[in-house]
């Protein structure tokens, strides 16, 4: 209110009153003044009333965003005077929010929601005071109490004596007085009447505007109806904003109960308790509970394990209820409402209010039963074998490992067992696979019932079985081994009424502090094995470091894996050899691709040295592969130097005669690498063919019709051979070393070597003399009429590599010997 209106009324009111006290008598002023006092307190009351109202609606918006400091701004401006005691505000429990004296708030009241408006006599600092009381109402809703308060005046207690002795006068004056008063007071309440109707009629939905006649006055009460319609405008704006703000809240209301309802997971909340307070439709399903059903109860009581009901809760509320943390997800089974034992993934975090306190808890989890069961499968089967359900070679080597590392850590010795079935393969011709299956997984269950419960029982593969027996010496393995070898010979195997008496070789060997390699081991058990069978079969052979047998077989086993990690290191190394032309028309040169192995220092090691064992372990097919493979791309990468070269042969094994996809590979490597046909010879050793001549036929038809070319190795070593020249498509006949070393001093061997040439040539085939090492041998050749002579006398085995150096030499002496 500004000070310009600021009296206004009251002159307005006192100045009518004052003439008329002059105009009568002064016996007339005491009931004058008397009439005036209570005319005075019956408007301080109106006035304290509209000051009531006016603070009650316009602290509503205060008290509900708790803006304190607005609502002492209201408290202080609803007191206009002196002759007002006090003021303040308080909520609908008692407690005064805002008070003119500050030292009262924060106290509370006896309250009781006032049905109206009410005027209470009390006393104030010592004095008596009128305190009006207006209910804070906001819609339905109930927000407290605005009080004001105002002093009783006394002051013209003696007057009305004096006034009663003029009473005549009095009554003229007091008539004369409230047509002034009507008139005054008429003029100045109806704005008031109306303000308060307006006020009375507007809500927060329909707020009535303040008539612009109020608004305009230059008083008290037209700033009051300015300063109302003011509120009434913030009012609005507030209620807008709260509306936007709720309708927002109920429309994320709405979304995050649709999310909840739609995710896959189950979502639970908790309170602080652990009481239930939501559970979504997929927490529904999994734990077998409905959402009204668990509404308040403990979440124990619903998600819990097998044993104890409380250990999860505890868990949760540990960590996140009174640590504050999240947890992150981790799998563990509980039980539903059905008693079913469930895997879940669960994680959890507590729910904290704006203020960062926490009052629940969120938990979230996902059924990975199915997952479990498959990976426990998974992990069953990754270690026991499909056939037998014993352990399979992966498992066993880990059980092995532990073996090994007991007998190094523990000074403990156990004993490994190698079995292989001695008439495993005439049951698999004879019957079929299906019958062989069949009689591993009788021989598993069989192993399996005379071993102890902590032996190690598995199947390596095919009919390999092992066994660990723990704690136990050689000596102490032995009765075992026999016990389970009359097992088996005792076992009577019938298919299809075929009676198969099965019988068992078996290898023993220590696990000891002094055998810490699982590849060793197997190789020493194997060993025994093979000793086994190398002595008849159907007994047990003992490991004996000092025992010759097994130490050769040892030492081809071991080559087994040396030859398989050069391969897969790329540590086969290709070399070459000059065949040279001595008689030959078409005065060709030719190479034989010969085959190195580095081993792991870079030593480079012969033949002789590691292809017996790849022959024995059938690993020549693989070698083979490898060598033909590198020799066509190397020389489809060097074209100029195959332009020079006539004829370049690769040696092929029995084995690889007898692989049925190795003609396809080579068709798929000429289509890779873009190799002539014609430049290649195949030899293969006279015992070969004729011992697998189909094969060896079918071979060479397919090769030859792409212009390959084959020489028949070693001739001469086998005389029956001769018969079967007219049925082999060879194109050369490589004369065995053991007739070429001697021919310049032994007859016999000259005449060998004479008849193998003419027949090689009656029968339009070349004939190639190997192990030339000296120039007297050359002259026994040439006279003969052997083609081509290959030998250290001509050159000796070199890297592939080199062969660029060598080309245009070689192309310059095609033609003439060497000397």
């Amino acid at each position: 209110m500004t000070q310009k209106y600021r009296y206004n009324l009251f002159l307005r009111l006192i100045t009518p009153i004052a003439l008329l006290l002059l105009v009568i008598a002064a016996g007339l002023t005491a009931a004058v003044i008397t009439e005036s006092n209570r005319t005075i307190e019956s408007f301080r009351a109106l006035q304290a009333a509209s000051h009531a109202r006016t603070l009650a609606s316009g602290s509503m918006d205060a008290i509900l965003t708790r803006d304190y400091t607005l609502l002492e701004n209201w408290v202080h401006a609803a007191i206009p005077g002196d002759d007002y005691a006090y003021a303040y505000i308080a909520n609908d429990g008692g407690l005064i929010l805002a008070h003119t004296n500050f030292s009262f708030v924060g106290k509370r009241i006896t309250l009781q929601r006032p049905a109206a408006m009410q005027q209470i006599e009390t006393r104030y600092d010592e004095r008596s005071v009128t305190e009006i009381v207006q209910p804070i109402e906001l819609g339905a809703g109930f927000l407290g109490t605005a009080h004001v308060a105002y002093y009783q005046s006394h002051g013209l207690a003696l007057l009305p004596n004096l006034a009663s002795n003029l009473l005549a006068p009095l009554l003229v004056a007091l008539l004369l007085f409230g047509l002034a008063l009507y008139a005054i007071a008429r003029r100045t309440t109806d704005p008031i009447h109306v303000l308060t109707r307006t006020i009375a009629s507007s809500s927060l939905n329909d707020l009535k505007p303040i008539p612009a006649s109020i608004t305009t006055q230059k008083n008290e009460i037209g700033e009051l109806a300015s300063t109302f319609q003011d509120m009434q405008s913030d009012l609005r704006n507030s209620y807008d904003r709260l509306r936007d703000a709720l309708e927002q809240l109920d429309r994320q209301k709405t979304h995050l109960e649709t999310m909840l309802h739609s995710i896959g997971d189950a979502v639970i909340t908790t309170d602080n308790a652990g009481r239930v307070e939501y559970l979504n439709p997929a927490g529904e399903t999994l734990l077998g509970w409905h959402q009204d059903q668990v509404q308040g109860q403990h979440i124990g009581e619903i998600y819990h394990g097998e044993q104890d009901q409380r250990q999860l809760w505890e868990l949760l509320e540990a960590q996140c209820l009174k640590g504050g943390a999240v947890m992150p997800r981790s799998e563990q089974p509980i039980v539903n409402r059905q008693g079913e034992r469930i895997f879940i993934e669960q994680s959890a975090a507590p729910i904290r209010d704006a203020a960062g306190n926490i009052n629940g808890l969120i938990i979230v989890a996902h059924d990975v039963t199915r997952e479990q069961i498959l990976q426990q499968e998974l992990l069953y089967k990754a270690s026991h074998d499909d056939l037998t359900g014993l352990r399979n070679r992966v498992e066993f080597n880990r059980q092995l490992q532990e073996f090994i590392n007991s007998a190094k850590l523990d000074h403990k010795e156990h004993a490994l067992l190698f079995l292989d079935l001695d008439q495993f393969k005439l049951v698999n011709d004879t019957c079929g696979h299906t019958a062989g299956d069949e009689l591993l997984r009788r021989v598993g269950h069989i192993l399996s019932g005379e071993i102890r419960r902590h032996d190690i029982l598995a199947r390596l593969g095919g009919d390999e079985f092992t066994i660990i027996l723990a704690d136990c010496s050689l000596a102490e393995a032995e009765p075992i081994a026999e016990k389970i070898r009359r097992a088996i010979e005792s076992f009577i195997f019938i298919w299809d009424n075929q009676r198969f008496n099965i019988t068992t070789s078996i290898g023993l060997a220590p696990i000891t502090a002094d055998n810490l390699n699982q590849q060793k081991l197997l190789s020493l058990a194997d060993a025994a094995c093979y000793a086994a069978k190398h002595n008849g079969r159907n007994r047990i052979y003992r490991y004996d470091e000092n025992d010759s047998l097994l130490n050769q077989h040892y030492g081809e086993v071991n080559w087994i894996s040396r030859i398989n990690q050069a391969i897969a290191e790329d540590r086969l190394a290709l070399y070459f050899q000059t065949i040279e032309p001595i008689n030959a028309r078409d005065a060709g040169q030719h190479l034989e691709i010969l085959v190195r192995l580095q081993d792991e220092t870079g030593r480079l090691i012969p033949p002789s040295a590691f292809i017996p064992a790849a022959e024995r372990y059938n690993l020549m097919p693989t070698v083979d592969r490898w060598v033909v493979s590198r020799t066509c791309h190397w020389f489809a990468r060097h074209p100029e130097i195959l332009g020079q070269v006539g004829v370049v042969s690769v040696n092929l094994s029995g084995e690889t005669l007898n692989d049925s996809g190795f003609a396809d590979f080579v068709l798929q490597l000429f289509g890779e690498c873009g190799m002539d046909g014609s430049k290649l010879c195949f030899e293969i050793t006279e015992t070969t063919a004729i011992g697998n001549l189909i094969v060896a036929q079918e071979f060479m038809s397919r090769m030859q019709a792409i212009g390959c070319r084959f020489a028949l190795d070693d001739f001469g070593t086998g005389m029956s051979s001769f018969g079967y020249l007219k049925t082999l498509p060879v194109d050369f006949l490589k004369i065995d070393g053991i007739f070429i070393q001697n021919i310049a001093s032994d007859p016999i061997d000259y005449a060998m070597v004479r008849s193998i040439n003419d027949i090689g040539h009656l029968l339009g085939q070349q004939t190639i003399a190997e192990f030339v090492e000296n120039a007297d041998i050359l002259e026994r050749l040439q006279e003969i009429g052997i083609d081509y002579a290959q030998g250290y006398h001509f050159s000796r085995p070199a890297p592939l590599e080199d062969l660029h150096r060598l080309v245009s030499p070689l192309r310059a002496d095609t033609g003439r010997p060497s000397s």
